[in-house]
This record gives structure tokens, sequence and C-alpha cells, in this order.
């Protein structure tokens, strides 16, 4: 739960939290190593030890508070490179479970787990827990037993039961200091509910798993060879055209998955979801991207979409003095696919676009008053544009942007495209936006000035003044320059008068 660094700093869940408490509690907390910390709790040497389980035995030797500070799980895992997932352990003819023979609570745990969801099963014990993982690297189970608190290398949780909250405790008799520490609790829940989901997922969740293939993928990918793609020009930043070539967030992973799969990736570009149907119907395409894919388009293609790469909220993007709540008369342009997503029936008229940039071009031609689309797709056009439209969220309405792959192609090249997503950190996922993100050379001034003439006006307005005020400045510190100088002069020969006229004197 903590532990110490190599240059002696505390971090971990326990750390972070009982600083918290420090924030609200004033204490000042010194942290001390794990030893025989629990007998030094008991002697009163001292004050808090956790996490610890509350059960009869615990609570003969400890004051407990009454508020925990985080839940444990019994757990079931399978190697990340495996095919089981939460959503599909259901379906396994029969599941070979590792279990570590001493942990008898928590095997009990799972055989309640197994039997209450009417699973197939077999049972197979390990006298250490470095056999029980042992038989997990080499195939001989399918899962083993853990605790979520303890996440097992190279695998992933598959299922989680049994939840037991665990406890800050003190010593026997302390009660003064463990009501503060309960009442903290208590207000940290109320002031902050998802610090313990939050401190959980940094310390302990396991956000991506490791890519790998397993012997069927490996398979279907050396059978396939070349991924032939069909990508969207203009659907950046997701996919788009950059100097005649691919670009953008889901052809950067596209790549990259192709890469680390041994595979080759051919593209082709299409314009619009009608070019996008005369191609399909002219030649074989095996993956498309770019295109905003329903359910119901997927279908009609006959294209699966993959596990989603990202999710962007919608927007709405207009015009600022345009009036965002009087919609009445009004014109709104909307990317093909979202009509049923987004409400319209207050508009006078409704334009169906092919992408986010014909969205961004209906606002600023004037043929439409509004479009709505994807925030983080209309925002890159609208910076290319060097646009002054302003966008605004619609609330609760997102779009998941996905690689979609044919139908026909083996299922499990799908499923190891869909590890691979899994396997993004956030970190590349930004960074892979980042690439996606990226203009083309910047318009020139001159560009700039002829597509807004307001704004033109402005500027050489402003540019004019100010040179107009520097002007002024320069000339009057020039003035004020010269007359300082001539009565720097004329106190000078005056000094040298009244020296000329002492010497004469003498």
């Amino acid at each position: 739960m903590s532990f110490f660094g190599h240059s002696g700093k505390v971090t971990g869940y326990n750390y972070d939290y009982l600083e918290k408490i420090s924030e609200y509690t004033g204490w000042e907390m010194e942290y001390v190593p794990y030893g025989s910390t629990d007998s030094d709790l008991q002697e009163g040497k001292a004050d808090l030890l956790g996490p610890l389980l509350k059960n009869k035995a615990t609570e003969e030797m400890f004051e407990f508070p009454k508020n925990s500070y985080g839940t444990v799980y019994t757990t079931l895992c399978a190697l990340a490179a495996s095919t089981l997932h939460e959503n599909d352990i259901y379906n396994v003819d029969m599941l070979r479970v590792g279990l570590w023979e001493v942990a008898e609570t928590r095997n009990e745990e799972v055989l309640t787990f197994l039997k209450s969801e009417n699973m197939p099963y077999e049972i197979i014990y390990y006298e250490t827990a470095e056999e029980q993982l042992e038989a997990l690297n080499n195939g001989s189970v399918d899962v083993i037993s853990s605790v979520s608190l303890s996440p097992v290398a190279n695998a992933r949780i598959v299922a989680q039961f049994a939840p037991r909250p665990y406890y800050f405790a003190s010593t026997k008799g302390n009660t003064e200091l463990v009501e503060k520490l309960d009442a903290t609790i208590e207000l940290i829940d109320q002031v902050e509910p998802n610090l313990q989901e939050t401190l959980y997922n940094n310390y302990f969740r396991v956000a991506n798993e490791a890519f790998r293939l397993n012997d069927r993928q490996k398979e279907a990918i050396a059978e396939q060879g070349t991924l032939r793609v069909l990508c969207s020009e203009n659907a950046a930043p997701y996919a788009y055209k950059l100097n005649d070539k691919p670009a953008g967030m889901l052809v950067s992973i596209l790549n990259d998955f192709c890469d680390k799969a041994g595979l080759t990736a051919e593209y082709t570009t299409c314009e619009s979801r009608e070019h996008v149907r005369k191609l399909l119907a002219d030649g074989s395409y095996d993956v498309l991207i770019g295109i905003p894919l329903t359910s119901g388009l997927c279908s009609e293609l006959g294209f699966i979409n993959s596990a989603p790469v990202m999710t962007s909220v919608l927007a709405y993007v207009q015009h600022p003095t345009k009036s965002s709540t009087d919609t009445s008369g009004q014109t709104i342009a909307l990317v093909k696919g979202l009509e049923e997503q987004i409400p319209t029936g207050s508009y006078a008229d409704v334009i169906l676009c092919d992408n986010s940039k014909a969205c961004v071009e209906a606002v600023e031609s004037g043929k439409a008053d509004v479009a709505a689309g994807s925030r983080a797709a209309l925002e890159y056009y609208i910076y290319e544009d060097n646009s002054s439209l302003v966008t605004s969220l619609i609330p609760g309405q997102v779009q998941k942007a996905a690689i979609a792959v044919d139908r026909n192609v083996a299922p499990d090249l799908l499923s190891a495209m869909n590890n691979y997503i899994y396997s993004i950190s956030e970190d590349d996922l930004a960074n892979y936006l980042s690439d996606g993100n990226l203009h083309p050379e910047s318009s020139t001034m001159m560009e700039y000035l002829r597509r807004h003439p307001v704004q033109a006006v402005v500027i050489i307005v402003t540019v004019t003044v100010i040179v107009a005020v520097v002007v002024t400045l320069l000339t009057r510190s020039s003035k004020q320059r010269a007359a300082m100088e001539a009565l720097h002069n004329s106190q000078l020969r005056e000094a040298l008068q009244i020296a000329k006229d002492a010497n004469e004197a003498k």
C-alpha cells in the first residue's frame, strides 16, 4: 500500500491518503517501515497501521474507526495476451482455475462465485503462489486467484467479487485519535467521494495491458499479410490527407499496430460516404477509418467497429454573435450519422455534410447558422481556417472514434487489433492525438486578411495608432534631449566663465 523509494521518499495509496488526512487535521505524519509494526502498534510505539481487515480477532487487538478507506476484492486474473475478458469469461466451455491451497478464505470465495454464476470449472491447487503464477504463464490454467491490491504481472482482471473494506487501526484504547480519524475519513468521503477510486486507479489498476499475440492471432495475421485501408481525406484529427499522404490519429495507431503485428498497410483515400460506397463496390478493402460509422452504416457496408480508440464530446459551432437559444428560422449543418443524436426539430432546415470540415465551411459561408459534430474535429478546422467561429458543448452527447474492419476478415485479427487498442496508455493516446492535430503550414497574412476583412480593418487601424503613438513619443523624447543638451551646455559655459573670472582676480 506504501513503500520507501531509493531516496527514502514514501509513496503509495496509504501515504497519499494519510497526507490528505493531515490536510484536514493538521497532524504531522512520521512514516516507519513495516517490520514488527503490529506489535509496535499494540505497545503504543506506533499510532496507526493499515490496511487491516476488521474481524473479531483484529478488533480484540486494535482500535478501529467505523469508516474504511478502501475496498479489496478477490479476483480472477487471465494473461494479458489471452482472449479472456470480463465479457467472455462466461462463454468458456471449461474454465481451468489455479488456486493457492493455503489461501483458504480466498478459495472459498472463488468457489462461491463460480457456483453462483453456474460456470463450468476445473480447480487445480498449487502449494506456492510462485507455482500458481507459473501455471498461468505456461498455459496450464486459464485464470488464477488473487486480490485487487496485488496486481498480477502481465495479467488482466477478468472477474472480481467478495468485496471487503479495509481500515486504519490504532492501539487498543486510543479512542480519542480513532474518533478524530473516523470523523476525518467521513468528511473526506463527503468532500472528495472519488478519492479512494482515484488512488486505487493510480496504484493498483492495470490501466493498459501489454500487447501480445496468441497463436491464433499470429496465424491470422500471417495469413492476412497486408491490410487494404480506405482512409478519409477530411476527418481530422482522426484521419485526413496531408501532403498527399494519409495522416491523423487513427492512421498513426493503425501504422503502429501493423509494425508491431508484422502487417503492411496500403492506403487509398476517400472524399465522402458516396465515394466510400463507390470504392467498396469497385474493390475490396479490409479497414475503413475516418468516416463516422454508426451501427446502421456498418451493417450496410459490412464492417465491424473495433474497440473505441477515444471518445469525443459533440459540440455546436457558430458565429459568436449568433443566438444559441433562439433557433427558430435557423439552419443547422450536421455530420452525416449524427441526425439521430442531435435534436433538430426546432430548426427550419437541416444540411447533412460528409465531415466536420464541410460543416465549418457551411457556417462560414452563411449556408448554415450553426453546425454540430465532434468537438475535436470542428476545432481542428476552425483553427485551420483562422476562423472566428466558437464552439459550445452539447451536454451528454459523445462520438466514439474507432477503426472499422471488414466482417470477412478473420475474427482473430480484429481481436489482435482490439488488444493493441486496449494496450495504449493515456500518455501515448495524448501523443497520437497531438500528432493528429498538426496543421499544414499556417496561412499567409494576406490570406487571413482576405478571409477576414473586418478583422483586417481592426488590425490595420490598431497598427496605425500604435505607429502614431510611437512616432509622437520618439519626437517628444528627441525634443526633450535637445533641450537638456542646451541647458547642460549653458550651465557648462557659465561654470567656465566663473572659473576664468576667479583666475583673473588672483
